[in-house]
Order: structure tokens, then sequence, then C-alpha cells
């Protein structure tokens, strides 16, 4: 299994910012690695651990016919379920 994930930026990481006091010690690095889209696909195969690639990608309005076009030549050797 593999991971293939795009996203957008969202305004949730100002809001984690404005409200730093109540959240803890978060330091801009952690609130930043925890919500750009560039790191979308690495935190969630860390987390579900699959044995396949992951990559994260950014295509516009395309996102998503990008991502098959990644994954369909990998699902036919094999290399993701």
């Amino acid at each position: 299994m593999g991971v293939y994930a795009g996203s957008t930026d969202t305004s949730y990481a100002e809001a984690v910012r404005s409200r730093r006091e109540e959240l803890g010690s978060l330091t801009d690095t952690e609130i930043l690695a925890g919500n750009t889209p560039h790191y979308l696909a690495s935190r969630v195969a860390h987390k579900i651990g699959p044995r396949g690639p992951a990559a994260a990608l950014q295509a516009a309005c395309t996102t998503s016919l990008v991502a098959v076009h990644w994954v369909a030549p990998s699902a036919v050797v094999r290399k993701v379920r």
C-alpha cells in the first residue's frame, strides 16, 4: 500500500498560532509541520505504516487526476495495492 496525497493551505495554522497559550509550548516549526500540505503524505504514511511509496503532490485543480496517473503504473508493477 502507498500514500499519494494532495491538499491546499488552510487558515488552521493561523488559528493554532492565535491560541498557542491554550495548547502548550508549540513552536512555529511544529505548527508548520503539522499543517502544511507538503508533509501530508509523509505524516499519513508514518501513522498507517505502508510498505509502498509516500508522495505529496500539488497540481492546482487536477491533484486527484495526477494522483491516479502516478498510482496506476505502481499498481501494475505491484508497488501498491
